[in-house]
């Protein structure tokens, strides 16, 4: 499962929620002081490739970006 989560990023849980891994590795924020922080992307949409379940495309305030 992943959420988006406006001013936080995107987490991964592989076990319904009950835990959670960050996942902005590589994932630039113009926005902020630092570019590529640890946290603090603003996930305006987050969707999954419908051909590779293993494939997510993120649109922040900053681009669009796809990855595995």
């Amino acid at each position: 499962m992943y959420l988006g989560i406006s001013a936080v990023g995107v987490l991964k849980s592989e076990d319904g929620g009950q835990n959670r891994t960050l996942e902005n590795r590589n994932v630039r924020a113009d926005f902020l002081p630092t570019k590529y922080p640890e946290f603090g992307q603003c996930v305006h949409k987050l969707v999954m490739d419908a051909e590779d379940t293993n494939y997510l495309y993120q649109q922040n305030r900053s681009q669009v970006i796809g990855w595995s």
